[in-house]
């Protein structure tokens, strides 16, 4: 397979970051100094392939994962999908973190007052994948939902990180997950298995990813 890290640090490198190739990491030199790993699980089949990419990111004392799972013909065509997924979901969301930066067209900066803190939440756009190219419309409680949630969790440490996602086929919820901090939430699981989702017979997927920065 590829050398992973190096085609992430060419990402990362792209956006203007300078990074450092270490032995099995990437040192990335944002305002906030993060440690870059990547680990890749193929898996070959008759008819295709699948990948996992995993993308681990050490700030300070805490560890951020992202996980992305695609298909394609060949292991090699699956992990290129992989990234194409990191680059469209997250990694606008990990650099404005990192830097510190204001909101762009791939991230909005909100200022949310949480138990007494000021944090900054730096939210992706809906990363959104459906068959035949169909629009599937995000129903308009989601987030707010997902916030509320948010200002309920223990937040404890400078950084936070939740991942949401959705799949459907076959007019039935196939997957659910909420992640806060890499932990499955079961309770809010639960919740959105029950919620107001488009039922329709192709396959489509909703996923948001948003970090938040204790600011004071």
């Amino acid at each position: 397979m590829p050398d992973v890290n190096a085609q992430l640090q060419s990402l990362f490198q792209q956006h203007d970051i300078s990074t450092i190739a270490l032995d099995d990491k990437v040192l990335l030199l944002t305002k906030q100094p993060a440690l870059l790993q990547s680990r890749v699980t193929p898996r070959q089949f008759p008819n295709g392939a699948t990948s996992q990419l995993d993308v681990r990111l050490f700030i300070k004392d805490q560890v951020l994962v992202e996980s992305f799972g695609d298909i394609g013909e060949t292991a090699e065509a699956a992990l290129t999908n992989n990234l194409a997924n990191f680059a469209r979901n997250s990694l606008h969301v990990l650099l404005a973190a990192l830097q510190s930066a204001e909101q762009d067209e791939q991230v909005s900066v909100e200022d949310w007052h949480i138990n007494g803190s000021r944090w900054q939440a730096y939210v992706g756009n809906y990363g959104i994948k459906a068959a035949k190219g169909q629009l599937v419309p995000v129903p308009a409680e989601l987030f707010p939902r997902l916030e509320g949630i948010i200002h309920g969790l223990p937040l404890t440490q400078n950084y936070h990180w939740f991942r949401f996602f959705v799949s459907s086929n076959d007019a039935q919820i196939s997957n659910l997950e909420v992640l806060f901090d890499n932990h499955p939430l079961p309770a809010a699981e639960q919740e959105f298995v029950n919620f107001n989702w488009p039922l329709i017979p192709e396959f489509y997927s909703i996923r948001l990813f948003l970090v938040l920065r204790k600011v004071a």
